[in-house]
């Protein structure tokens, strides 16, 4: 919340669930256009920033089996999300974020990042944004991108048993 706040955005945090990611905690600043998200709703894995950091952050071999199966799914819907999935892992590996501007709502831009438990055994992610003509891509990148990295080490933590998130209040 404090972040959502600081920024004049949403913050939300998501776990995988088959090929989307489920939103398990959402705050909103008061000032932002308002986006009908909400816990539980769902995202698709390759048109969502948080998608794009969970699979980013996903070990390689683990990653190519998930992006397989859901390329089968989408069948020639696949080759509309493939560059945007490649250039966002290729962006992650070299900023430690990925970049949705626009992609999944035209006036929309957010970054994600994932949020991985301590030995890697689970990853969730969290993404920040908002109205495309105030979250810039050069304001997302810099202030945002750390404050985000930041809060995804803090909770990282919470994600340590084998339980899923959803059992244990993440406060952000």
């Amino acid at each position: 919340k404090a972040v959502a706040e600081r920024f004049e955005a949403s913050v939300s945090l998501a776990e995988p669930d088959r090929h989307n990611m489920v939103i398990v905690q959402r705050a909103e600043s008061p000032a932002i256009l308002k986006l009908i998200l909400h816990v539980g709703s769902q995202l698709e894995m390759v048109n969502s920033s948080l998608g794009w950091a969970y699979l980013a952050a996903l070990p390689d071999e683990e990653r190519t089996s998930l992006l397989i199966a859901i390329k089968q799914q989408l069948g020639k819907e696949w080759k509309v999300h493939a560059s945007a999935v490649e250039q966002a892992i290729a962006h992650y590996n070299e900023h430690g974020f990925v970049f949705n501007l626009g992609h999944s709502h035209r006036d929309v831009n957010a970054i994600g990042v994932p949020v991985i438990s301590p030995g890697g055994r689970r990853v969730l992610a969290l993404t920040c944004g908002g109205n495309s003509s105030y979250m810039t891509k050069e304001r997302l990148a810099g202030p945002i991108a750390t404050t985000l990295k930041e809060l995804a080490r803090q909770i990282a933590p919470a994600l340590a048993g084998e339980h899923g998130a959803r059992h244990r209040s993440v406060a952000f």
